[in-house]
């Protein structure tokens, strides 16, 4: 009996996780090519070339993925209509939070003070933000929590700035380490929600 174009595709895909697991990068980015080769949608496809990205990215090729990250983010976007509601979710909100990870990361470098000037951790708030309106379970609640974390952070440092100086508006940046943390609390709290909503996701 012959398997249908999914079922050959899933089968390939679970060999490619199980290489992956073993960091056998190679077989497992084999793999995935193969995989897809045989995807009969473009949700599919999109789903393979995810975790091709992921590998390229456990290999330390970060750009590359980062790249790839961005596509998949924008084509699940402009595609939305064509796909499966929730293997949209899943691609669209993984591929925020990923993006959103990254930009936080770059965050570690940045003066607090400056953060509207710097950039990088509206970014980061936007590819979460988009990972959240997916509405995916795991994604936006993982994306949540990264905002959260990153909003505490932001809020943090700015503490510890204003108390190491002498001089200057301190109160200004009281206030807006405040606002961070204010954002921080929302984020959590949209988290409690969900969780009542649909306590599998604890």
């Amino acid at each position: 009996q012959r398997k249908d174009p999914q079922q050959k595709h899933d089968k390939i895909l679970k060999a490619a996780e199980y290489y992956a697991k073993a960091y056998e990068w190679k077989d497992s980015l084999a793999a995935l090519n193969q995989a897809e080769k045989v995807a009969n949608s473009a949700g599919l496809k999109m789903k393979t070339q995810l975790m091709t990205a992921k590998i390229w990215e456990a290999q330390g090729e970060h750009d590359r993925a980062l790249s790839s990250y961005k596509k998949l983010a924008s084509d699940a976007e402009r595609l939305r209509e064509n796909l499966d509601r929730d293997l949209y979710a899943q691609v669209a909100g993984e591929a925020n939070f990923l993006l959103g990870e990254a930009e936080k990361e770059r965050t570690r470098q940045e003066d607090p003070l400056g953060e509207v000037k710097n950039g990088s951790i509206e970014r980061s708030l936007g590819f979460y933000n988009k990972a959240i309106a997916t509405l995916d379970p795991e994604w936006s609640t993982r994306a949540r929590y990264g905002a959260a974390s990153l909003a505490e952070s932001v809020s943090d440092s700015i503490r510890t700035a204003a108390a190491s100086r002498e001089t200057g508006n301190t109160e200004v940046l009281k206030e807006r380490a405040k606002r961070w943390q204010g954002l921080a609390l929302q984020y959590h709290s949209q988290n409690v929600m969900a969780r009542q909503k649909d306590p599998s996701l604890d």
